[in-house]
């Protein structure tokens, strides 16, 4: 008789390759050996976020690299007041350290399930909708990138920001939609010493327009490369401190 496979032993074994899989691939990716550092030392908490049925919104955990994540713990006080680019684990994170939250979300399914988990229980939170519009022409600052929203204008999503008086945030955290416009309307939102927090920072196409961000008179900035919760992926996390 042939023996049942293990299941949940293939499932774990599978985690294992997988991980290392990706440490190699981001090591190629990014080019620097701290990677294997950083992929060692992620590993015991990343374990715990790759779980089978596992709902992100039942964690308080920001998807940002968890190097990230723990510089983030160290600047936080509760009477900072928060902007966020795209809604999610990281408003829940925010709703329970800081004294306001202010998001913009494009994704009405996702928009709906966070407000189930924060009405009624969390009242530091405010979240709009703005979904992207349809359009021929659009300055490429407010496109998306993703094939999913081609041809789709997010210029009203990208300003809500600018519906708020200059140097009012402490935190500001773009990872959401059309993100070098998000990048370009936040800078004067942001107070003296607050930290724009830029997630997927790699990618270069956020930063044209925004290079800025990279002159040392003004800025002061950190970077994080590491594994990330609930994803085999590896990314980096950038924090721009104002120095004006």
């Amino acid at each position: 008789m042939r023996k049942a496979f293990n299941l949940p032993l293939i499932w774990e074994l599978r985690k294992l390759t997988l991980y290392f899989l990706f440490t190699m691939k981001a090591l190629r990716k990014f080019k620097k050996v701290s990677v294997l550092g950083n992929a060692f030392s992620d590993f015991p908490i990343w374990w715990t976020y790759i779980k089978r049925n596992l709902n992100p919104l039942d964690y308080d955990r920001p998807w940002i690299t968890f190097g990230a994540k723990s510089f983030l713990d160290s600047i936080l006080n509760s009477n900072m007041s928060v902007f966020e680019y795209g809604a999610g684990c990281s408003t829940l994170y925010f709703s329970r350290r800081v004294k306001t939250i202010y998001s913009v979300e494009n994704n009405k399914e996702w928009f709906e399930s966070l407000n189930k988990h924060i009405e009624h229980r969390i009242d530091n939170v405010n979240i709009r909708l703005v979904e992207g519009v349809p359009a021929n022409e659009i300055n490429s600052i407010y496109s998306s990138a993703s094939s999913e929203y081609t041809n789709i204008n997010f210029e009203n999503y990208v300003k809500v920001i600018d519906t708020f008086p200059d140097m009012l945030f402490d935190i500001i955290l773009v990872d959401g939609r059309a993100r070098a416009g998000c990048i370009k309307h936040s800078a004067a939102k942001l107070k003296k010493g607050g930290y724009l927090i830029v997630d997927n920072s790699e990618r270069k196409e956020y930063f044209r327009g925004n290079d800025y961000l990279f002159d040392p008179l003004q800025w002061s900035s950190c970077t994080f490369i590491g594994a990330i919760p609930f994803a085999f992926e590896f990314s980096q996390t950038s924090f721009f401190q104002k120095k004006y």
